[in-house]
């Protein structure tokens, strides 16, 4: 499209210069004779150019999102515009009144914004509150029009070279009519959509339904004699929208416009003609047509600021969710929770530092641990939804359950199977909610208990380094001529000839690119780097030809460390709809706190929920569950300094809440314990 409207402005510019310069020798002489001797007369007509600027104001209702009626309105915006056209004035009654037209090419801008909350609320880590979430979208594009426009043009005086025109003008967007909408987060300002963007694109293409544009004109200017053929005339006008420029919605558009003009006085010749022989003349030589000239797409230069990367030495506790889930009448142990392990070689503390990740080795933890420790035993409880098959069948479904974890653990890690206690039951003693089709698919489980506190117990990763970039987006500056030729780019980092992570896109790159850098990447950099080191960026511009355009900067990368090390746990404690601690977790948070809290730590406690239920009822919940967390602390340890208590509902679900394991890992009580580092580990 901008290649389509950029060859029409070229065409149109040459239409307008090719007419002035057939106009300008025109007169008026009896065909097959010369004009020897003129007499100038009155002028006819003035034939020109004119130009400038435009500011205008929209005023629309167009929706926020088509498909979505409820999500708003847009209401006003201004943006700004050019013009530029051949112009036509014939005198009708002289030095007083011409009829006036014009033949104008009429670049519109489009500039709308308006930012709602819809009465939705998020929470802002900056103020520990939830505060409104207000989004701003926004709605840019162009409108080209081939735009004619009749008037008539009023000199009342004539000592004073003033004149005002009316006139109405008829538009139509045949050079282009593109738009780019998009949405971003004003508040919390931490928040960022689901892609890790806090601005993405949610429209883009040609605006559709466009109407013909209708407006009256009202303005004043005046004339300036350059020589006695020619005149300059600025002139400023007001042009009001007599119509929507779409026809499904309401959207005027009302324009203050600053131009000049030049004119050339067309006057009656009256001429004294001599016959003379005809003799023939030669027919004028063709010039050659100029060919276009494409260039390629070409990088200017692309820069960046230093990326800085933070070390945490963290200790991680991961508690064991005692659940397996199965599927709707089913028996079968899932796939997940049977990874493949060498048994000589597995540790827990060689597992990646997740959660999800950790609890599918569950099995292989139970197994290791009560090989370590032979007087171990472990219950196993089957259950059953009460209602996936006759109630006659339940119990043999629920035991079946429960007899393939023990068989697992047998077969993987010679388990005695009288150490292995079976039993089952048609609903779990703590069930979830049948109301939910969720509720019902966590009651499809198999139990774990046991007597020993370590079968069970977490898994600690001890004082490791975390390392997280302290902006979790990377900003280059692009600077490229021939944009429109591009077809396509990529944007990669690279350290030391080694692949970090890379962003790609469409068209041409934008002015900025942000690289979003995910943990996993800023982790295997980390462990890699220096204190101060460098990283290469390259760019690749593929153009509309298939011609690549190469471009690289190097820039520093800084490894700090914080001066505090953080404690993490969060308490699995709470069964759906649940805010009570159980027995197992208190021993828990015990070892935790004894552990982790020293004179100089800082706590923070924050609960949480998973999607299910009413968004206020949740915040309450995981509000309870934070206060109780709170009061067994300061049973514990009552001189801990808390820094915030707060409950958060399901404003931040950490795991995918469509498996069951992912919501009972979100009904949680995270702790984090920060604790200054030693002055020698500090740098």
């Amino acid at each position: 499209m901008t290649i389509f409207c950029a060859a029409w402005r070229y065409r149109l510019l040459v239409l307008c210069v090719s007419f002035l310069f057939v106009c300008l020798p025109l007169r008026s002489q009896p065909s097959g004779q010369d004009s020897i001797a003129r007499v100038q007369g009155d002028p006819e007509y003035f034939i020109g150019l004119f130009g400038g600027y435009s500011f205008l104001w929209h005023s629309t209702d167009l929706p926020i999102f088509s498909t979505l009626g409820d999500c708003g309105n847009f209401e006003d915006g201004s943006s700004q515009g050019y013009f530029a056209g051949l112009s036509l004035d014939y005198i009708l009654l002289p030095d007083l009144l011409q009829l006036s037209g014009r033949l104008m090419y009429d670049h519109r801008e489009v500039g709308l914004q308006v930012e709602c909350d819809n009465d939705l609320t998020a929470y802002d880590p900056d103020s520990d509150d939830y505060v409104p979430y207000i989004r701003e979208h926004t709605y840019d594009g162009t409108l080209d029009y081939l735009v004619v426009d009749i008037g008539a043009r009023v000199q009342p005086l004539e000592s004073i070279p003033v004149y005002f025109r009316a006139s109405v003008d008829a538009g139509v967007a045949l050079f282009g009519s593109d738009y780019l909408q998009e949405e971003s987060i004003v508040q919390p300002e931490a928040l960022l959509f689901p892609d890790g963007l806090a601005r993405h694109p949610t429209g883009s293409g040609e605006i559709e339904n466009l109407a013909t544009s209708y407006g009256a004109s009202a303005a004043i200017g005046a004339d300036f004699e350059l020589r006695e053929d020619f005149s300059i005339h600025p002139e400023i006008a007001f042009r009001y929208g007599l119509n929507s420029l779409v026809q499904d919605a309401e959207w005027s558009v009302n324009m203050l416009r600053l131009g000049v003009g030049l004119r050339w006085q067309q006057h009656e010749t009256i001429p004294t003609v001599v016959p003379r022989e005809q003799t023939p003349q030669a027919e004028p030589p063709v010039a050659d047509l100029p060919t276009e000239t494409v260039e390629d797409a070409v990088i200017a230069a692309i820069n960046t600021t230093p990326l800085e990367v933070r070390e945490t030495i963290v200790t991680q506790t991961i508690p064991l969710l005692p659940y397996l889930f199965f599927n709707e009448g089913g028996s079968e142990l899932a796939p997940r929770y049977q990874p493949g392990v060498e048994r000589a070689n597995f540790d827990p503390q060689n597992l990646p530092r997740e959660t999800l990740t950790t609890y599918y080795h569950i099995l292989h933890i139970i197994g290791r641990r009560m090989r370590a420790n032979p007087s171990s035993k472990l219950n196993i409880r089957g259950t059953t939804d009460g209602r996936e098959v006759p109630a006659d069948q339940q119990s043999e479904l629920a035991r079946r359950r429960a007899e393939q974890v023990r068989d697992f653990l047998i077969d993987n890690w010679d388990i005695a199977p009288e150490r292995l206690t079976l039993a089952a039951a048609r609903m779990p003693q703590l069930a979830s909610s049948n109301e939910y089709a969720e509720g019902v698919e966590e009651n499809r489980r198999v139990e774990l208990a046991s007597d020993d506190p370590f079968l069970l117990g977490p898994v600690v990763h001890s004082r490791f380094s975390e390392y997280v970039p302290v902006h979790s987006r990377q900003k280059f500056a692009v600077d490229m001529r021939n944009e429109h030729m591009a077809r396509q780019w990529d944007l990669s980092l690279q350290y030391r000839g080694r692949h970090v992570t890379s962003f790609d896109g469409d068209n041409a790159p934008p002015a900025t690119v942000e690289v979003p850098l995910s943990n996993q990447e800023m982790i295997a950099l980390g462990r890699q780097i220096n204190a101060r080191d460098s990283l290469d960026g390259e760019l690749q511009i593929v153009d509309l030809r298939g011609q690549v355009a190469n471009a690289e900067c190097r820039f520093p990368i800084i490894k700090s460390r914080e001066k505090f090390e953080v404690s993490r746990l969060s308490l699995i404690v709470f069964d759906f709809d649940r805010f009570d601690i159980s027995d197992d977790n208190k021993v828990m948070m015990d070892e935790f706190v004894s552990a982790a809290v020293r004179d100089d730590s800082r706590v923070k406690i924050i609960g949480s929920t998973d999607r299910l239920g009413d968004w206020d009822y949740n915040l309450d919940l995981s509000d309870e569950r934070a206060q109780a967390v709170r009061r067994y602390l300061d049973r514990i340890e009552p001189d801990a300094m808390l820094d915030s208590v707060e409950g958060i509902g399901a404003a931040d679900l950490k795991y995918d809440n469509d498996l069951p394991e992912g919501r009972y890992y979100c009904r949680t009580v995270a702790l984090e314990v920060q604790t200054p580092l030693p002055a020698a580990d500090q740098r």
